[in-house]
């Protein structure tokens, strides 16, 4: 009984002395740029750079990306960056793309190509993030906001013909 009175005991305290403090954002010294942390939930690490942006010049060449569904996506062109997005201000720039996955604790994913847009579906009046020919509900405002979308660019359809709707897909953001 007694052992076990112990062993309960000593659970506790490792439990507590366990400290979160590396878990929240922290600011580098250089205003405007952040030094994102990731935590470790069941297992799977869970990142705080969704929607935010970063500049990566590598070899002499700039790529713009962006961080989208834990992946960082290269905006591929000018047109895709104006027509996309209203704000973009850069979290932090780095030199390498090795750098950019350390700093995020994203993967490099697919590039983000022109053939996307944002859709108003006019019957439900719900905004979805279109990406090809498939449709990504965006649940709130605030996600929208989140991930920098313009409203300007927001297009009205009255049709999903010839779109693709995963319903489990959707962006939310709390």
């Amino acid at each position: 009984m007694k052992t076990n009175l112990l062993l309960i005991g000593a659970l506790i305290a490792i439990l507590f002395s366990t400290s979160c403090s590396n878990d929240s954002i922290s600011t580098d010294d250089v205003v405007g740029k952040e030094a994102n942390k990731s935590k470790l939930i069941h297992g799977q690490a869970k990142f705080d750079f969704e929607g935010k942006f970063l500049k990566v010049t590598q070899n002499g060449t700039v790529f713009y990306m962006w961080g989208y569904r834990g992946k960082l996506r290269h905006i591929d062109s000018q047109a895709t960056w104006d027509g996309l997005f209203s704000s973009k201000p850069f979290t932090f720039e780095v030199n390498s793309f090795a750098e950019a996955t350390e700093r995020t604790g994203y993967s490099i994913g697919n590039p983000l190509f022109i053939d996307n847009g944002l859709v108003r579906y006019v019957p439900t009046g719900r905004v979805y993030f279109r990406e090809g020919n498939k449709l990504v509900y965006i649940t709130s405002e605030a996600a929208f906001n989140r991930y920098h979308f313009s409203w300007d660019a927001v297009q009205n359809i009255n049709s999903f013909d010839g779109l693709e709707y995963t319903p489990f897909d959707d962006l939310s953001w709390n």
